[in-house]
């Protein structure tokens, strides 16, 4: 599985503000303020050394966290692509939990579920210095039913076959309920090695409480899958991250991860219920090809370990995944969306995985107001270079790289791209910028708003071709004598193609 480095990134800004107020007659746009409610860029997260991103959607609100090492973080939004950090706000992004609070380390995969009025979070994380022996599945329970509020650690769920049990996740079907882990067994005539090979396993849970297990026995414990086919052992033979999911005709699902997560080749695959005991293996049958896999063609490199979430009307379904931001960066990923469709209501498929320059349709029933502003239409100090980032597509169809076809590349790290932007109300607003960076050592910009500085997170992309983005929080004002300023500087490697200004929904 994956160590994930304890450095979270947190790209937050938030300025403090007074009584929030509102733009007097009719506010317009900004001339250059481009719409941007139709679509989306991805990603939507992309901190140092994170993966295995998990969303979940309850009361109308999605709630996020993945793999950051010694702390389990929670980010609440009520859209899906709003989801940003605010280490500013308890309300929008919330410590759940760190190592040195309840004696864990490596926190991996950590999944947030509501389930009889109480919320949850499984993770695996490891104890004193044991390493994979140590791997095992732990719960938290919520002290109340705000999941951005106080958390109890229960303690380790014991699990048959538990010498490695990672990955775990909730399951609830047909009245019962299920946990279902990837584990490794001892090496064969060997009581200190584990084998390599990483299978899914399933037990019952007591019903209604999903911190124990109907029994430790090995005999309770079921394989479900092992890793045999070409796409389940690229780089190791591995099954695991799995996620539970009813098909649109109600059919039990899990989707899971194949092949080792370092690799190019990690993939999404599933197993369907095509029986009716889900404790029985013969019942679970493995699909013939990947849901999900890597597309070096269009720089999609180890698409793995998802979730999956109804959109805000609640009539598509949204895959939340990871990829690696760059060929053979192994553990260092990025969250990204895309909708997953269905043929037949019950058999899920996903047409082409996203690149870096598709503006991605934005899931049914979310509501933003939402403006771009092109680089090139900024103001731009004399170093500055308007880049062209055009291309055709695999049947000759030109496409844009760059959101508008153009972006900036200072001359040095003195140059300003500079963007003025008025707003209609004062209040918290997130602002992505979209970059590109083939650098191997820059890895930062430095964004000024109204004055006021943040270092943005900006890692390598595969090339300059590829436009990434990071988000952030910041206040902006009505001023009704000048717009607020928002200047970027940085390395002269770093393309900047545009920002995007998200004005937040406060009803």
């Amino acid at each position: 599985m994956k160590k994930i480095a304890s450095i979270l990134v947190c790209c937050c800004m938030l300025m403090s503000l007074g009584a929030c107020g509102g733009a007097s007659g009719g506010w317009k746009p900004d001339d250059n303020a481009i719409p941007m409610n139709d679509t989306f860029f991805n990603p939507i997260r992309i901190e140092s050394q994170m993966g295995d991103p998990w969303m979940y959607k309850h009361d109308g609100y999605y709630y996020y966290m993945h793999s950051e090492g010694a702390r389990i973080t929670l980010t609440k939004s009520k859209w899906m692509t709003q989801n940003t950090l605010n280490g500013e706000d308890e309300s929008v992004t919330k410590v759940v939990t760190t190592e040195k609070l309840c004696g864990l380390d490596e926190f991996w995969a950590p999944e947030i579920f509501w389930f009889a009025g109480s919320w949850y979070i499984y993770v695996t994380a490891t104890q004193d210095n044991l390493g994979d022996f140590g791997r095992k599945t732990h719960v938290f329970k919520s002290k109340t039913t705000d999941a951005m509020g106080e958390w109890d650690y229960v303690g380790r769920i014991a699990l048959p076959y538990d010498t490695y049990a990672i990955d775990a996740t909730f399951m609830d079907c047909n009245g019962k309920q299920y946990i279902v882990w990837s584990g490794r067994s001892l090496k064969e005539g060997s009581s200190t090695t584990l084998d390599f090979k990483q299978e899914l396993y399933i037990t019952e849970l007591v019903t209604g409480d999903p911190t124990k297990a109907k029994s430790t026995a090995d005999e309770a414990g079921v394989k479900i899958s092992t890793p045999t086919e070409e796409w389940e052992i690229q780089d190791g033979p591995i099954n695991e991250g799995a996620v539970f999911i009813h098909t649109p005709d109600g059919t039990p699902m899990l989707l899971y991860s194949a092949s080792h997560s370092m690799g190019n080749q990690y993939c999404i695959a599933y197993l369907t219920l095509t029986g009716s005991d889900p404790m029985n293996a013969a019942h679970w049958t493995k699909c013939d090809a990947p849901l999900m896999q890597a597309d070096f063609d269009r720089g999609i490199y180890g698409p793995g370990h998802n979730s999956v979430v109804l959109s805000p009307d609640d009539s598509e379904y949204w895959i939340v995944y990871h990829t690696a931001k760059r060929m053979n960066s192994a553990w260092d990923r990025m969250a990204r969306l895309q909708k997953l469709e269905w043929k037949d209501g019950k058999t899920p498929y996903v047409e082409k995985i996203a690149r870096f320059s598709d503006a991605v349709k934005m899931p049914s029933g979310e509501k933003t107001n939402r403006y771009r502003y092109e680089a090139e239409s900024a103001e731009l100090t004399e170093g500055c270079t308007i880049i062209d980032s055009t291309d055709t597509d695999e049947d000759g169809t030109p496409f844009d790289y760059a959101s508008g076809g153009k972006a900036v590349q200072p001359g040095g790290d003195t140059d300003k791209i500079t963007f003025h932007v008025t707003v209609p109300e004062n209040g918290k607003y997130i602002i992505g910028v979209r970059y590109s960076n083939d650098s191997a050592t820059a890895s930062t910009i430095s964004v000024s708003v109204n004055g006021s500085a943040v270092r943005l997170y900006t890692p390598r992309t595969q090339d300059k071709e590829m436009f990434s983005q990071n988000k952030f929080y910041a206040g902006l004002y009505v001023k009704p004598d000048k717009p607020n300023v928002i200047e970027i500087t940085c390395d002269k490697n770093i393309l900047i193609d545009c920002i995007v200004v998200d004005y937040l929904d406060r009803k």
